[in-house]
């Protein structure tokens, strides 16, 4: 047979000749037979013995076997029971009523030994591949099917088992809340087909960091999620070695990709003492430690807001920002990589609250998107870069141009060229010192609209850049038919040139691409001088990023040039 333990069957017939009969032929073909003289019988043998097939009688005292048969069928735990029914009743209404009672087979008396055996073996051969494929679609429904770790729902059981019974002040465990970094840019980068892969590097390195002191779950897309049970000194091992586990670059065939993931994490009984409450603050304080930068982790306290809370506070307080003063812009400088001095810098938006403290952009930013207070503090913030640049020209003696960014919110709302030609007026600053810089997804979702908004605003005279090439869908087409001068290569794709061939195929290719369409291409995000050097060769006219200069206020930033311009004094060659 096809278990190491022979099948059991179950045997309900009144008459003992039957019974002993059956028993004869059943132990001779290696089964385990198992006796019931009568129906009510049979119903309480079944869920002790869980017999793997049922061999009935009809015709039974105080209770036929088509009563036992609908019996069985209707409890879940005993319907997938094979159960033959074998009687002297030959005429089709008695079959039909067996059949629509849920009997699977008919045997009738008197039975061809062979073929009753035949019979059996069929039905048991049956039940074992569906016994397997259920056992299979059981272990699936609680396994994800990318890394095999455990699945959601099965995590959500045994967080909820661990916290049985859990009370009190003392800490038991936490649940860690674990979430890639930007793993939205590496889809876009690299396809979802190496995305897949990197999810199973993280799952099976989370595992061998964390085996035998915590249970391992993915959650879904790019979040996993880790039980550990013990003090405080199991969670701070469990968060550390989480950690660690992403320290070195993912190995994926010719490239290697530095990855970099959020931590949150929940303690119970303190933080909660069920799943829900557990997810909700892990995943409170995995997006506080992401706010705070990139493999940045947290633990949830009572102090932290819910989400939404947060966002609400965020929206109250933001409508105040500007007429108390709160928002100011730091600058980070652009340089031309051939003759390596400082072209014009990028105003970027800061705000510090009385209440919140400092709030980065990445928390506030979207909350002024989804409230519309994006449209009067982008306002500002053209207007604040204006002015900032018309001091520079008096302090410094040199024309910088300074780059604003442009929300797509703020793109789409027809007030916008009205708003930067009156900004132009007001602070009379020169059109061609203003850099307006698009984003390549604010420009795609209406592009016949999108084209005859910057060839207004090129008519401004203002310089015209598009931000983050390269992460949305852009048509060539329409490319050429966007009056634009400039061309920014998004960071996720300078991270990667030094060391990923990836990486450099689409620098080049935009760099390439840029120069055909006669823009200047920029490079964001340069951190080393590897990556500057690659950029430098290809061709990339200009870049911004951590090795030249981080985001300065306006005086460091007037300090920084001044440096730069005595430096290239001394290195001139003399008249």
């Amino acid at each position: 047979m096809y278990d190491h333990e022979p099948s059991k069957i179950l045997v309900v017939d009144d008459e003992i000749a039957n019974q002993n009969l059956l028993r004869t032929i059943l132990e001779y073909e290696g089964y385990e037979v198992h006796v019931a003289g009568n129906g009510s019988d049979a119903l309480a043998l079944v869920p002790e013995l869980k017999p793997d097939l049922v061999l009935l009688d009809v015709m039974m005292p105080n209770m036929t076997g088509y009563e036992v048969t609908s019996r069985l069928k209707e409890h879940a735990q005993f319907r997938r029971i094979p159960i033959v029914i074998v009687t002297a009743l030959a005429d089709d209404a008695s079959r039909i009523q067996g059949l629509d009672a849920g009997a699977e087979d008919f045997v009738i008396k008197p039975f061809n030994r062979r073929e009753l055996s035949a019979r059996i073996r069929n039905l048991l051969r049956l039940k074992h591949y569906s016994d397997r494929l259920h056992a299979d679609n059981a272990r699936l429904s609680d396994y994800d099917a990318l890394t095999g770790l455990p699945n959601r729902s099965q995590f959500h059981r045994a967080v909820d088992g661990a916290c049985t019974g859990c009370s009190g002040s003392g800490v038991r465990g936490a649940l860690l809340l674990i979430d890639i970094d930007n793993f939205r840019s590496v889809n876009e980068a690299f396809g979802h087909a190496l995305g897949s892969k990197v999810i199973q590097e993280v799952g099976r390195r989370l595992t061998a960091a964390l085996s035998g002191n915590a249970l391992v779950a993915r959650l879904g897309g790019d979040e996993f999620g880790v039980l550990a049970e013990g003090g405080e000194a199991v969670i701070a091992e469990c968060a550390t070695l989480s950690a660690r586990a992403l320290e070195s670059p993912l190995e994926l065939g010719d490239l290697e990709l530095f990855v970099t993931a959020g931590l949150g994490l929940a303690r119970f009984p303190v933080d909660g003492t069920d799943y829900g409450t557990l997810i909700r603050n892990a995943e409170t304080a995995m997006y506080r430690a992401k706010s705070d930068g990139r493999g940045s982790s947290m633990a949830f306290s009572s102090t932290m807001l819910s989400d939404s809370q947060e966002r609400l506070i965020i929206a109250g307080q933001l409508r105040h920002a500007i007429e108390r003063n709160e928002l100011s812009l730091a600058y980070q400088p652009k340089v031309d990589l051939a003759a390596f001095r400082i072209v014009g810098c990028e105003a970027l938006l800061r705000w510090n609250n009385a209440k919140l403290g400092f709030v980065s952009p990445a928390r506030f930013i979207p909350v002024a998107e989804d409230t519309g207070l994006i449209a009067g503090i982008g306002s500002w913030v053209v207007e604040q870069a204006c002015r900032q640049s018309l001091r520079w020209q008096d302090e410094l003696g040199t024309f910088l141009r300074v780059a604003v960014n442009i929300s797509p919110y703020q793109f789409r709302r027809a007030e916008l060229e009205q708003e930067i030609a009156e900004i132009l007026q007001r602070t009379g600053l020169e059109s061609r010192y203003l850099e307006v810089e698009v984003t390549e997804s604010g420009t795609m979702r209406d592009l016949e609209r999108s084209v005859a908004k910057l060839k207004a605003l090129r008519a401004l005279g203002v310089t015209l850049s598009m931000d983050d090439f390269g992460t949305g869908h852009s048509s060539l087409a329409y490319l050429q038919k966007f009056p634009l001068q400039y061309l920014k290569i998004d960071r996720s794709f300078v991270a990667g040139v030094a060391v990923c061939r990836e990486s450099q195929t689409i620098a080049r290719t935009i760099i390439a691409l840029g120069h055909g369409l006669g823009l200047t291409v920029v490079a964001e995000g340069i951190e080393d001088e590897a990556q500057k050097s690659f950029l430098r060769d290809e061709g990339c006219d200009e870049a911004q990023g951590y090795l030249f200069a981080r985001p300065l206020p306006a005086a460091e930033f007037a300090a920084y040039v001044r440096d730069a311009q005595a430096r290239a004094a001394q290195t001139s060659p003399a008249p």
